[in-house]
């Protein structure tokens, strides 16, 4: 493991050549290098104290618009040293390994070529050929993208070498190598209110009740949302910023991010202590997942209202809104604690019940007309209060509000810090094997500005 000078210096370097690099992906990618001790401790567990100059990284990274691509690529990096033989091929007997290995390959070709082959079937002389040709090109690709690889870069650095250092880094420029280190972006979607009312139109709910006789009705339904209800979106590169810019404002309050699911943000954006208890309350007092759900239907609520040309917010809100349902309902072994199932039944039930009143050919007609109409007269009337109730007065009240979206995105992403500050360690590892998930980004986002 490289020392913290040496790391501080490379980070120092990467800075400094911003103005005339414009931070493009193999400087991020040496500055992931630079902030690589830290992801290492982070995910070992090591108590570590602030580090000042994390901070003035995140912030000049945040400048040119690159944040994402520094946690992306720190993840891709720690991917390397979990799952790959990166951190083997790097010492000084994983080189004599790969030199070994490519010299006698290159051996067993020559003395197949000297050798007498009188005697031997034609066909078996063509195939052992066409073996040791394979072979010795998979060698060579092999050593030639050990020698071109990020890995021998930094260490080309860290020997202080600068001529080779800048050759090898202009030649990977030239490549686009670090391209394919960046993280796919594809998030998982759920949208409650749209999955009712699709399911009002359909009516896939009459013929559950089999099922129920043969106690597969959990099983079912889960089966049905995530085959028609559920989806996957490409993450915009703007929402990726805006999350992780929303983590480094949290950095400036007292409280550790990620130790409140959305307490944070209501005390940072000022407002009134009637206003303060009234969202406190639907945050704090009530079980984690009554508050996901609750302040889904908020969100869908002020989005519907919402006739603000803040393009990018709305998208990121949407996106953070739908993707903490797919969470709870079909990812709910991601979210802390035990998740009563039983609640998110209930909800749903009262949802489908106002989705069947409506009178509208598609799912979109009848969404809108509970959102516009049927919240609101149920609201009015003497029926027994109804599940959602607590997300349609909460989305009353932020409707009024100028800066609603501002507050609902804070709280959706102060929420992800707390369910990714919940997962553990182990399962963010495993996250990084199957591709990423926006949870790792943000837990390592998150980790950092609270270390500076």
């Amino acid at each position: 493991m490289e020392s913290d000078g040496n790391c501080i210096h490379l980070l120092r370097e990467v800075l400094e050549r911003r103005f005339w690099l414009d931070l493009d992906q193999e400087a991020v990618l040496m500055g992931a290098h630079g902030l690589l001790n830290v992801c290492k401790g982070l995910f070992i567990g090591l108590k570590t104290g602030r580090r000042e100059y994390v901070r003035e990284v995140l912030r000049s990274f945040q400048l040119y618009h690159r944040l994402d691509r520094l946690m992306e690529m720190e993840l891709s990096l720690m991917y390397d040293i979990l799952y790959t033989k990166a951190t083997v091929i790097r010492t000084w007997y994983g080189c004599c390994i790969r030199i070994t290995a490519l010299v006698a390959t290159v051996a067993a070709f020559l003395l197949f070529q000297f050798s007498d082959k009188h005697g031997h079937n034609r066909k078996d002389v063509a195939i052992t050929y066409v073996l040791l040709v394979g072979a010795l090109f998979l060698e060579m690709a092999s050593l030639m993208r050990a020698v071109v690889s990020t890995w021998t870069l930094a260490l080309l650095y860290h020997k202080k070498w600068p001529r080779l250092y800048d050759e090898l880094r202009n030649f990977r420029r030239y490549l686009k190598a670090a391209r394919h280190r960046r993280w796919s972006g594809s998030l998982g979607q759920y949208n409650l209110l749209l999955s009712t009312a699709g399911d009002a139109v359909l009516q896939p709910m009459s013929g559950m009740w089999m099922a129920k006789k043969l106690g597969l009705d959990h099983m079912v339904e889960s089966w049905w949302d995530e085959l028609h209800h559920s989806q996957s979106v490409q993450l915009l590169d703007s929402t990726k910023e805006l999350v992780l810019g929303e983590i480094l404002e949290m950095a400036n309050g007292s409280m550790e991010i990620g130790s409140q699911p959305g307490l944070l943000t209501l005390k940072r954006l000022g407002l009134s202590e009637i206003l303060y208890l009234y969202l406190g309350w639907s945050i704090q007092d009530i079980g984690f997942e009554d508050s996901i759900m609750a302040w889904h239907v908020a969100t869908e609520i002020c989005l519907f209202s919402d006739r603000s040309n803040k393009v990018d917010l709305r998208d990121a809100v949407n996106v953070l809104s739908n993707y903490m349902m797919f969470l709870l309902v079909l990812r709910p072994y991601m979210l802390p604690g035990p998740v009563r199932r039983s609640r998110y039944v209930q909800f749903r039930r009262d949802l489908y019940e106002v989705m069947q009143r409506a009178n509208g050919a598609s799912a979109k007609d009848r969404l809108n007309w509970a959102l516009h109409t049927g919240f609101h007269a149920d609201m009015r009337s003497f029926d027994r209060p109804a599940n959602y109730d607590t997300g349609v007065k909460l989305g009353d009240v932020l409707s009024r509000r100028p800066n609603r979206l501002e507050v609902i995105f804070g709280v959706w992403v102060e929420m992800l810090c707390y369910v990714a500050n919940h997962c553990s360690r182990e399962s963010h590892a495993r996250q990084l094997s199957g591709g990423g998930e926006l949870l790792t980004i943000v837990w390592l986002m998150a980790r950092h500005a609270n270390l500076s």
